[in-house]
């Protein structure tokens, strides 16, 4: 193969591995898609991201970046969340608190859980 051939390819080898950064980027401004949506109960007054929340029963909405509790169709509170793992799967859903603030949530027959990182 001659030199100015050899010169050519890597050029255009060197172009190509140039560019690969900008095709992998991913344009997608999309609302995260929801990973989890299940029902709990709380079954004492505890706030999350501020809010207080009443006991009762709270449809939960978790995506990889925040938690969401909703009433009906209507958002109630949310607040950053962080992913961590599980033992193994979760017997049943669960809020946890500390000082009547809203620590984690762990979802029934999931291997991972939510910490709420306010």
């Amino acid at each position: 193969m001659s030199r100015g051939k050899m010169g050519f390819i890597l050029a255009a080898l060197a172009a190509l591995l140039l560019t690969l950064p900008f095709s992998a980027r991913s344009d997608n401004t999309a609302l995260p898609k929801a990973l989890v949506n299940m029902s709990v109960e709380l079954n004492h007054a505890a706030a999350l991201g501020g809010t207080e929340l009443k006991p009762g029963n709270y449809l939960v909405r978790a995506d990889s970046v925040k938690v969401t509790l909703l009433r009906g169709n209507k958002a109630i509170a949310e607040a950053p969340v962080e992913w961590k793992d599980e033992a193994g799967k979760a017997g049943y859903s669960s809020i946890v608190t500390e000082s009547n603030k809203i620590k984690e949530i762990h979802f029934f027959g999931k291997t991972k859980y939510v910490e709420i990182t306010q």
